[in-house]
């Protein structure tokens, strides 16, 4: 993002300043964090996913924040897209129909594919609207849907070993601060008992995820932009928030070839990126 700031004229040292805060995975110092940043002035806050976004609405009603999360009308952080009303505005990824799709496109890779799971983490709080949606993608695609919750990190292993007693073939992953500090050990769990993982995000591909259907887009660009606006004069409820435009397909092999899954050359020739 600085660098695309950088394109537009600020120059870091120069003509502004960045103040960071890193909570390293832990969703109970947001709050601390956020309200720091407000004390120390700062005039645009940049928050990166649904709990930082929250954390920053909370500490502050009148400094501006630009925001990259999933679902933003979902996780409440504003109530409406087109005409944000408040001092938020960003970028929101569509969590909920890409993994639909994800589902969609894994029965295509397993073309026996009955049951899938998707797993809760507790500290997200919006995985009653998640779960209320992945069970209408399984009844559209005829699956059985099938639910794991994981409270820690010592119960992952726990958790994913239920879900492959209860006959699961597939691991839907959403993502959120949990499951992106612990997707290797999710991953590596999951493909021992044999359920193959999809996800939203093609990071999560990756790292080893066998299917990822994700947005394309560069949402720095987006935040940069919209920054750059706020810093000369613009309000954020007359930003609109932004959704993807571009999607991608990710596959990886190597999951494939650890799940005994066959990918079809349908779905191949439709990737935009092959991890082999």
């Amino acid at each position: 993002m600085v660098a695309a700031l950088r394109e537009k004229g600020w120059v870091e040292g120069r003509n502004f300043l960045v103040e960071q805060r890193n909570a390293q995975g832990r969703i109970e110092m947001l709050a601390a964090l956020a309200k720091e940043l407000v004390q120390a002035g700062v005039e645009v806050i940049v928050a990166i996913g649904p709990n930082a976004t929250n954390a920053a609405k909370r500490a502050t009603a009148t400094v501006p924040i630009v925001f990259v999360a999933a679902d933003a009308v979902i996780n409440g952080l504003v109530t409406n897209l087109a005409q944000p009303s408040g001092n938020a505005t960003g970028y929101s990824s569509r969590t909920t129909e890409l993994n639909a799709k994800g589902c969609s496109l894994l029965r295509e890779a397993k073309p026996g594919l009955r049951r899938v799971c998707l797993l809760q983490t507790a500290e997200n709080p919006q995985f009653r609207l998640y779960r209320s949606n992945f069970d209408d993608s399984c009844r559209v695609l005829g699956l059985l849907p099938i639910y794991a919750n994981v409270g820690s990190v010592g119960k992952i292993g726990d958790a994913i070993a239920q879900a492959a007693r209860d006959q699961a073939e597939g691991l839907v992953l959403i993502p959120d601060t949990f499951t992106n500090t612990n997707l290797g050990e999710i991953i590596r769990f999951a493909l021992a008992a044999r359920l193959a993982p999809v996800s939203s995000s093609l990071v999560y591909a990756r790292e080893g995820a066998l299917l990822a259907y994700s947005a394309a887009d560069e949402p720095e660009l987006l935040v940069a932009d919209y920054v750059d606006r706020i810093l000369r004069g613009a309000k954020p409820a007359a930003l609109p928030v932004q959704q993807p435009t571009r999607f991608g397909l990710a596959v990886n092999l190597k999951s494939a070839a650890i799940l005994g899954i066959s990918i079809p050359a349908s779905l191949l020739i439709r990737a935009t990126e092959v991890i082999q």
